[in-house]
């Protein structure tokens, strides 16, 4: 996909051209990252920048599950920096934008105290940042969208842990 008011260019299975140039991605080997980096991305590249770029970065194995899944698509959509800087408000802690030991401890106090509250909270936190951006009017139904089937998502798997 290739929209012309999306910043991110154009666009294979989430990644965009866009991230490719920022991380130097020349996943075709030709010696320059373009457009044909996009279109000639396969599914294992594409998975292993979702691993490498965004779960790793958000500590996603040492989050609990269902809040993983919602701190991750936040980074996926919105940055690695604002979905750790969003959890670390979420969790009341030092909102650095760099989950460490200090965050996690914080995330596994807030979520022993109730999961449900810290998966509406991260959410809430995030909805407010979707709300402040000046392509709202273009993109914010998609957005929410994908925010709201996200929570849903966190919830089942919430409860399916709880058994």
């Amino acid at each position: 996909m290739d929209d012309p008011h999306d910043r991110g260019g154009a666009t294979k299975w989430g990644v965009t051209i866009r991230t490719l140039l920022a991380k130097g991605l020349d996943l075709n080997g030709d010696g320059v990252v373009n457009r044909k980096d996009i279109v000639d991305m396969t599914p294992n590249q594409a998975l292993e920048i979702y691993r490498r770029d965004y779960w790793l970065k958000v500590k996603g194995d040492s989050l609990p599950l269902p809040l993983a899944l919602i701190v991750y698509d936040c980074a996926v959509n919105q940055g690695v920096r604002r979905a750790s800087t969003i959890l670390q408000k979420s969790a009341k802690a030092i909102p650095d934008g760099r989950i460490g030991p200090k965050t996690l401890v914080a995330v596994q106090s807030k979520w022993g105290r109730g999961h449900r509250w810290m998966l509406n909270e991260f959410c809430a936190r995030r909805a407010v940042h979707y709300s402040s951006l000046s392509q709202i009017t273009r993109y914010g139904l998609g957005w929410f969208r994908r925010l709201f089937d996200a929570h849903a998502n966190a919830i089942y798997r919430d409860e399916f842990e709880k058994g």
